[in-house]
């Protein structure tokens, strides 16, 4: 491992605690998101939309900012968490 100057490594703690921050305000989002998927399963009779989950994923790819592999491969994956969540509300 490197030894870093002292000023090197208190500037990667800090970016360190910076990204912890964003982190956590990740999972407050995806927790808020998940709440929000769970109340949508009152109006729907599937959790299964295949066009709203493309229309998300295109909205979000044509943004161009993030790899579209990685848009794709996030959201596909907190989307079938939603509907896992969803789903749920039909268990209880």
């Amino acid at each position: 491992m490197k030894i870093l100057p002292f000023s090197a490594w208190l500037h990667l703690f800090l970016i360190r605690q910076k990204i912890d921050n964003i982190d956590d305000s990740i999972y407050e989002l995806l927790e808020h998101r998940f709440q929000m998927a769970r109340l949508t399963r009152h109006y729907k009779s599937d959790t299964f939309d295949m066009r709203r989950e493309h229309e998300i994923l295109e909205r979000l790819m044509s943004k161009g900012r993030l790899p579209p592999e990685c848009v794709h491969d996030v959201w596909t994956t907190i989307m079938t968490h939603s509907k896992k969540e969803q789903n749920k509300i039909l268990s209880n």
